[in-house]
């Protein structure tokens, strides 16, 4: 078993941006307890700036949207499934224009 820092409120437990009304703002996928406990290791995955030719100027625009994915490849089938769902770029022209750090997010191995 995985102790593993929340991706929501990244360890705090609370999302200030919520702290309004009926919600004292805690975080709703731990309930507060900053972190998930979870079976299975996180696995590392990177972070993609996916660029795409825009339908009105016929320009290349780069990045317009950020995937976090395993491989390029599977990068490059998310950004083509998000863009479809819009209608500024052309989602058959996306390509990888920048890569980050791998992204793992924290944690510790409990019994």
């Amino acid at each position: 078993m995985y102790k593993v820092e929340c991706g929501k409120c990244y360890g705090k437990g609370i999302i200030p941006m919520f702290k309004h009304g009926l919600n004292d703002g805690t975080c709703w996928n731990c309930n507060g307890k900053g972190y998930l406990i979870q079976k299975s290791k996180p696995t590392k995955s990177n972070k993609y700036g996916i660029g795409a030719i825009s339908k009105e100027t016929g320009q290349i625009v780069e990045p317009i949207i950020w995937i976090v994915a395993k491989s390029e490849k599977q990068a490059i089938e998310k950004a083509k499934k998000t863009l479809n769902r819009g209608i500024m770029y052309l989602p058959e022209t996306a390509f990888i224009c920048d890569v980050k750090e791998p992204n793992l997010p924290k944690y510790e191995k409990i019994s």
